[in-house]
């Protein structure tokens, strides 16, 4: 019997394939959190880390309920701001969804150049010549890069199971690395728990929370993201049920991954082995564990590892893509969804763009910094859309409870808080200067073009800064429910 669809999705997941497709940012989490564990210390980045992850916990509870009261959205977070602020403004709602858009689409190509400098540093260290092409050093990282990009496009076009299944297996790999790395040194070296340090700058108030929202800033690129549950709510054969657990599921995997890494990775190996090796370093972890002869495995799971975060990026990413054309914010071409229930154009111009970022754009760091400005003011339009959606039914049987109302409103002062300081001060964590700024505020403008061509040219109805039509009708959530 075939699974019924929902806007042209197959509802055929449970709560278990979305936390299984939002591996990205656990994954990610475990790889790369010896980057900040380095400049922070082992207590600075467990401080960091573990606020931003509790912070995407209630985060996630709140668009949980976004997605139950707006049933059939597709586009994740970026569709639910743009439910909520369409009659007010409808620009946000482009802006919103192509900032969700970015803050995807972009770590495509960062995880896939991650796995092709791990492969030259690990199988191919004299394979060092690069070509000039259009002012830019291409290499083997890049040409590796491309190829899992490609990889990666083939296996997510033939539908959600088949990425399901294949995560399924990557995850049972990752998880025994995980284990060994984060378990095995109880029973198998001496932890120095005395080594672990604090650096953050805590000169003064104003140096200590500027430089905690600057680091926040960073991490919440990774431990926000398990939001991306949400994003298959149509895809859900139970969503009541599976939405709001897996995205419960999906944060508390990367609340513990954090404690334990950032303790214990520090304890066992050191912070300045770390620092010196950010990502390498598992490597002597699983030497002093398990023997020299298995350690060898330990860059071939870390590939697997970014080459999986790079599923859930696409699949987040051309959903979101396909939400800004089906709500007539960008190109219509890109409203479509193929035979396996996937949507296959805008996979296609994630791969495409992708492929020019690694090939033609020399400075990674720019780009990774204007997929979060953008992504970050999605996450604060999602929350303040929250707030006026449930406001305008103020007194309804839909209304939550208002101790959420203002949760929502202090997560979103948070957010607008880091976004500013953050935004104004990428020079504190090595993000560049006034060019990573330009290429952020860029994107948000050629999402209001893209708007304005959609609107003006192609449907040929002007531009209206307000929706007509009457606000969204909100399903009961769970918990009014008997």
């Amino acid at each position: 019997m075939s699974s019924p669809k929902t806007n042209g999705y197959i509802q055929s997941l449970k709560w278990s394939d979305g936390v299984l497709l939002s591996l990205g940012p656990p994954i990610t989490t475990f790889c790369l959190i010896g980057l900040e564990i380095g400049p922070l210390g082992a207590w600075g980045a467990l401080a960091i880390w573990c606020m931003t992850s509790l912070i995407a916990l209630a985060q996630n509870m709140i668009f949980a309920d976004m997605a139950l009261a707006l049933p059939g959205c597709s586009g994740g977070i970026g569709a639910f701001a743009h439910q909520a602020w369409r009659r007010d403004a409808t620009p946000l709602g482009a802006i919103a969804i192509f900032g969700y858009w970015t803050g995807w689409s972009f770590s495509l190509a960062v995880n896939g150049l991650q796995i092709g400098r791990l492969a030259q540093a690990q199988w191919f260290p004299t394979w060092t010549g690069t070509v000039h092409l259009l002012g830019n050093e291409i290499g083997l990282p890049h040409c590796v890069a491309g190829l899992m990009m490609v990889m990666v496009f083939a296996i997510n076009i033939r539908g959600v199971r088949l990425v399901a299944s294949i995560n399924r297996i990557a995850s049972c790999l990752l998880g025994i690395m995980a284990v060994i790395c984060l378990v095995g040194p109880f029973f198998t070296v001496r932890l120095n728990f005395h080594d672990l340090h604090w650096h953050l700058p805590h000169t003064s108030a104003f140096t200590f929370f500027q430089a905690m929202l600057v680091w926040s800033f960073i991490a919440s690129w990774t431990t926000y993201g398990t939001e991306l549950c949400a994003t298959f709510a149509p895809e859900y054969h139970n969503p009541r049920f599976h939405i709001r657990l897996a995205l419960l599921v999906s944060s508390i995997l990367v609340i513990g991954i954090t404690i334990l890494s950032c303790v214990m990775l520090p304890a066992t190996e050191g912070e300045a082995a770390i620092n010196a090796d950010p990502i390498g370093f598992y490597v002597d972890i699983l030497n002093r564990i398990i023997g020299p002869g298995l350690a060898n495995i330990a860059i071939p799971v870390m590939c697997l590892a970014q080459f999986v975060a790079m599923g859930s990026a696409i699949s987040g990413s051309s959903r979101a893509l396909h939400g800004l054309a089906a709500r007539g914010l960008t190109v219509r071409q890109l409203d479509s969804i193929n035979e396996k229930g996937v949507p296959g154009r805008a996979m296609t111009i994630d791969l495409i763009i992708n492929l020019f970022i690694v090939f033609f754009i020399s400075d990674i760091t720019g780009i990774i910094f204007a997929g979060n400005v953008g992504y970050i003011l999605c996450i604060i339009l999602a929350l303040s859309g929250f707030i006026r959606l449930h406001y305008a039914r103020r007194g309804s049987s839909c209304t939550p409870p208002w101790r959420m109302i203002g949760v929502a409103g202090v997560l979103t002062l948070f957010n607008i808080s880091m976004l500013v300081v953050g935004f104004c001060n990428p020079s504190l964590v090595g993000y560049g200067g006034r060019r990573e700024q330009l290429i952020a505020l860029s994107a948000i403008v050629l999402a209001l073009l893209m708007c304005l061509y959609r609107r003006g040219i192609q449907d040929n109805g002007g531009l209206r800064l307000r929706e007509r039509d009457p606000e969204p009708v909100l399903s009961i959530p769970p918990h009014n429910e008997t």
